[in-house]
């Protein structure tokens, strides 16, 4: 993990592996982060996701304070080993620093690291900033989702990791 200077004069923004001491501040960025109940992590969710040996889960610290995080799974299919991004998420005091920029690639490496091929993702369609991160990542939309989420149709992207530099 690492630690960078945050934008607009913030401070020191840094990534580790979130633990369980991390639950109640991921459950507040989650509510902070997502209106609908339906589209957010709940503690139980959350609990699991950093119990997982096969996830990948990290909070971005900005001074100090949990500020952001990531959950990803990986699992192998026919013996080809790919990963899911469940989330992605920053508390709204903390936008515009580049921290959901710094999750994605975190998490990106990681999956690298534990052989995934590759990585598929759902978003909403409206969720336009989200969209244009992942396709500079080098995400590309494979489906779309009609109904997917309770307000909003989603879309599917997909990473094939052996086409992006490490």
């Amino acid at each position: 993990m690492n630690a960078t200077q945050g934008g607009s004069g913030s401070g020191i923004v840094a990534l580790r592996s979130a633990g369980r001491g991390d639950i109640d501040a991921i459950e507040a960025i989650e509510k902070a982060a997502f209106a609908s109940v339906y589209e957010r992590f709940g503690r139980r969710q959350i609990l699991r996701m950093i119990d997982n040996p096969r996830a990948y889960t990290a909070v971005a610290t900005l001074d100090g304070r949990v500020v952001g995080w990531s959950g990803m799974l990986t699992r192998t299919v026919a013996g080809v080993a790919s990963a899911r991004l469940y989330g992605i998420a920053v508390h709204p005091s903390a936008g515009g620093r580049g921290i959901g920029r710094k999750l994605a690639e975190d998490g990106i490496r990681a999956m690298r690291q534990r052989g995934a091929r590759r990585i598929y993702l759902e978003v909403r369609t409206d969720n336009t900033p989200a969209i244009g991160l992942y396709r500079s990542l080098g995400f590309v939309e494979v489906e779309r989702l009609p109904g997917y989420y309770t307000t909003a149709d989603g879309v599917r992207m997909r990473l094939e990791l052996d086409a992006v530099s490490p």
